[in-house]
This record gives C-alpha cells, sequence and structure tokens, in this order.
C-alpha cells in the first residue's frame, strides 16, 4: 500500500505554516509537535513580522534593506523571492484575521527595527509570536499530533522514509512519504540564549549526519539587548529602539550616534558588538514617551515583566547585554525547502536559504517561517500524491539514551565562539570538543551530540572564515574577503576539521 502521509517535525510558526497548507491540500498529515507550541522559540517572537505593505515601501526597498544588513553572502534571488511572497501570505493572513495591531483608522500599524529603512514591521503588542500562533492554531484541528522527542531520521540511500520518535517511553517509527523537518535552530549553545531549551539542535544534527550539508555555521546572531533577572535571559524587542528607545553606556552617555550612522537602529551585529565592548549598556525608555507614545499600551509584556524584576521603565534605565539568539546558518535547502537528501524538506531557523546571508534582517525570520512553510508543501504534496513510497524498509534500532548538553563547553563557546573570535580562543574550543568525541560517552541522537557536532561545526566555519563579515567577527582578521564565500560541512568531516585545528 502506497505511504501517501507527509510528517512535520517542530511546532513554530514554520511547522505550523506547513500544516495549515497540506490540511488545505487535503495531505493526511502527521504532526510532531514535541512539547507543544508553547515550547516553541516562534511564540517568544516579540517584535513582529517585516512585509512591504505599506504605500510608502516595496519589494525593492525591504530587499535593499535585506542585502545590506547581510553584508554581502544573501543570495539575492532567493531573497527576492521570499521577500514578494512573503508580502502576499502575509496580507491573506490579516484578511484570515490574524489580529496585528491596527491605527484608529483601520489602518495597520507598523514599527521599525534595526537596519530597515521603513516602516514595515507588523506586530500584536509585543507578543507578535504568541498571538500568531495561538490564532492560527485552530485552523489545524483535527490534524494527527504527536507529542515526542525526535530520535533519528529514517534514510536508506540518501533518501528519507519517516522519522523515529520517542513518545511516552516507547521508540516509534513514522513512516511517511516527505519528512519536513522545522524543529528550530540552536542557540542553545551558549550559557545565555533568548531561545526555548526545546531548541537542542538534535534535528539539524540527525539531518547532517545521514548527508545534508550544513552552511554558514559561523553565523550566530547575537540579540543586542536582553535583560537579565532571576537567572533567565528576557529578551527587550528592537521595537523598542524602533520607537525612539536610546542606548546609553555606564557613564549615561549615548554611544550608538559614533559607531554607525544608523545610531540604536544599526545591523544587530555592530550594536551587540558595540554593547559587548563596553560590558554592557542601559536602554532608556523616556525617548519614547516624550513622542506621546503609550509605552504600556505599546509593549505591556516587556513593562510587566521588568516591573516583576523590580524595575519600572517608564522611570528608570534597563540593563541590558547581548545573548545568542538565532542560527543564521543551517541545513543548506533550495527555493522549495528541499535538503541535499531526497524527500527531506527542512524549514524556518533549522534552513538555510540564503535569505539572511551573515546578518538577519530584523524581524525577516518569521517571514521566511510563512514562505517556506508553504513553499515546502508543494514538494511535499508531489512526493504524497505522484511519487508515494510503496515499501517500508526496516531500520536498525540504536540504544537512544539522552545526555543534556555540557555547561562547561556551553562557557567555552560564550567565551571563544561568540560575539568576538580569534585562532587561539576557537582553537582552545576545539580541543575540548575533541575531547568530548573521544571519550565515547556522546549517544547518538542524544542533546549532548548535537551539542558537539552543532559547537563542531560552528568552530570549524569560523576558523576557516578568516575574515569578518556580519555576525562573524574574527579580532585577528577584522577586514573582508574581497570574494564572498559560504562556508560547507557535514557532520563526518567535523572531527578531522577539529583534529586539523586542535593540533596546530
Amino acid at each position: 500500500m502506497a505511504i501517501r502521509d507527509v510528517v512535520v517535525v517542530g511546532a513554530g510558526l514554520s511547522g505550523l505554516m506547513a500544516v495549515y497548507r497540506l490540511k488545505a491540500l487535503g495531505i493526511p498529515t502527521i504532526w510532531v509537535v514535541g512539547g507543544g507550541i508553547d515550547r516553541s522559540n516562534s511564540v517568544l517572537a516579540q517584535g513582529g513580522i517585516a512585509a512591504a505593505l505599506s504605500p510608502e515601501d516595496s519589494v525593492d526597498v525591504h530587499l535593499k534593506d535585506t542585502v545590506i544588513a547581510g553584508d554581502g553572502l544573501v543570495e539575492e534571488d532567493v531573497a527576492r523571492g521570499i521577500i514578494s511572497e512573503g508580502a502576499q501570505i502575509v496580507s491573506h493572513l490579516v484578511h484570515l484575521g490574524v489580529p496585528f495591531d491596527k491605527n484608529p483608522d483601520g489602518t495597520l500599524n507598523m514599527t521599525r527595527e534595526g537596519a530597515h529603512s521603513r516602516r514595515r514591521i507588523l506586530h500584536i503588542k509585543d507578543e507578535t509570536g504568541k498571538g500568531m500562533m495561538h490564532y492560527l492554531f485552530k485552523f489545524v484541528s483535527g490534524v494527527e499530533k504527536v507529542e515526542g522527542r525526535l530520535v533519528d531520521l529514517l534514510v536508506k540511500d540518501g533518501e528519507a522514509y519517516g522519522i523515529r520518535v520517542k513518545t511516552n517511553g516507547h521508540t516509534e517509527d513514522i513512516y511517511a512519504s516527505a519528512v519536513i523537518l522545522a524543529t528550530g535552530g540552536y542557540t542553545g549553545m551558549y550559557i545565555h540564549s533568548t531561545g526555548n531549551a526545546d531548541q537542542d539542535g538534535v534535528g539539524i544534527a540527525l539531518a547532517s549526519y545521514y548527508g545534508a550539508v550544513l552552511r554558514d555555521s559561523e553565523f550566530i546572531q547575537f540579540h543586542p539587548t536582553v535583560f537579565f533577572g532571576g537567572g533567565k535571559a528576557f529578551l527587550i524587542t528592537e521595537a523598542v529602539r524602533g520607537e525612539g528607545a536610546i542606548l546609553l553606556d555606564s557613564k549615561g552617555e549615548r554611544f550608538m550616534v559614533d559607531e554607525h550612522p544608523m545610531a540604536e537602529l544599526a545591523p544587530r551585529d555592530v550594536v551587540a558588538r558595540a554593547i559587548h565592548r563596553r560590558g554592557g549598556a542601559y536602554l532608556d525608555f523616556s525617548p519614547i514617551q516624550k513622542k506621546g507614545i503609550d509605552i504600556e499600551e505599546r509593549f505591556p509584556h516587556i513593562v510587566d515583566v521588568l516591573r516583576k524584576e523590580g524595575i519600572d521603565p517608564l522611570k528608570e534605565l534597563v540593563p541590558v547585554y547581548p545573548a545568542a539568539h538565532y542560527y543564521i546558518g543551517g541545513i543548506k535547502v533550495d527555493w522549495w525547502g528541499q535538503s541535499d537528501i531526497k524527500r527531506l524538506m527542512v524549514i524556518g531557523e533549522a534552513a538555510s536559504t540564503g535569505l539572511h546571508g551573515a546578518n538577519r534582517l530584523a524581524s525577516n525570520s518569521l517571514l521566511e517561517c510563512v514562505v517556506m512553510g508553504y513553499r515546502s508543501t508543494f514538494r511535499a504534496w508531489w512526493y504524497a500524491t505522484q511519487e508515494p513510497h510503496n515499501e517500508r524498509p526496516r531500520f536498525d534500532m540504536k540504544e537512544y539514551k539522552n545526555i543534556s548538553p555540557d555547561g562547561h563547553l556551553k562557557g567555552q563557546m560564550s567565551r571563544h565562539g561568540g560575539i568576538i573570535r580569534n585562532g587561539y580562543g576557537l582553537r582552545k574550543v576545539a580541543r575540548k570538543l575533541l575531547s568530548h568525541m573521544e571519550n565515547g560517552n556522546l549517544p547518538f541522537g542524544s542533546q549532548r551530540w548535537a551539542q558537539i557536532m552543532l559547537s563542531g561545526a560552528t568552530i570549524c566555519s569560523g576558523w576557516w572564515r578568516t575574515e569578518s563579515r556580519g555576525a562573524h567577527y574574527r579580532e585577528d582578521y577584522p577586514e573582508k574577503w574581497k570574494e564572498k564565500k559560504h562556508s560547507h560541512i557535514t557532520l563526518k568531516e567535523i572531527k578531522q576539521c577539529l583534529e586539523r585545528i586542535g593540533g596546530v
């Protein structure tokens, strides 16, 4: 009997959009949601979704901003397609009733964020991701959902046949005509991250293990303005600066005007490094009030969280420091989200489409999610209807023992593989990674296995890129190459690469 199901793994916005579209196409779908949509990174997205919908904006202008922010590595044909198609899909979501904030006259209320030259960010107060997810979730009722942890992919001869999950204490194989991985990125390789702990990188590592190529793993975006309270990192959306907030140093002096022509709205890598060099900064909300904007109305979630931590942003400066925020690289995919493994599509933060280049433009991530969620379903539809699987090959069972990530390695990655890097530090982390690989305690498919492998990919790619570009800054190589090149690596190449680095 032909296998016509499609399995979607991941409960964030890209996975949700894929499920939404598959349901509309009438394709039988199994949705692996892990701990549920509220454990995804998408619900944490505060700022909004970028779309060229205002009369003062255009696809060309949005593309130009994206290319500038991406610092030479944006694939312009890909970016133009996503930006153009994204505007149409976001317009559809508006008509569908997604409750984006509006002005008194009924028009969309749009804001600005870093490196945007226009107000093009649609938002739902300061909880846009949560608002979008909860509203759209009702449209996928009836789709079969599985709560479980992805531990393996069923791949044979470069072709995907399904996935293996652990759920309710036992291991289950789910066969499918196509697999759509929407498992998120992996900023959890660092001590401080704005992401959810459920984003463990296992999906990316598994795809790379079976032959999919990892591209641009050295580019990790650090969000400049993160408040640390109660032992947790709380992101303060860039839209706060888009509405007028400014950054001050320890002397109470504004410093971004000397760092970049766009000051506080410079690309994120520029702002993050400026704050990092100063050992932190303070966010001043008072210019927003002076513009007549009601901060409690515009940013209710941020105000509430900060007040619970004993800081009133209407009266006090808010201390901020950068934290790992977005995995810009990922599994290399084509226009439709197809990886180098047949029938395996990868979308969202887990994928490298070419949109973000060396530094993601703020709020382009949710835009990419909705577009690639849609696009991947066209390829999945083809596999399900025109080329369904007609067999269920057996796959060897492994021992799937999970081990948590290593905290000391996170510390080394934060110190030597984070915002500012150099050859000495990269070599030091490489040796630490090799010691983990050689002790033999790395169960396949575990969180620590993924941590070692993806940290290794970041270190290897960062060592190879002897230049400073976008989110990758080498203080021993501060200039840019004349030639613009992507990095590529597979998991099978990582140990050999680390041995070369660690042995230097």
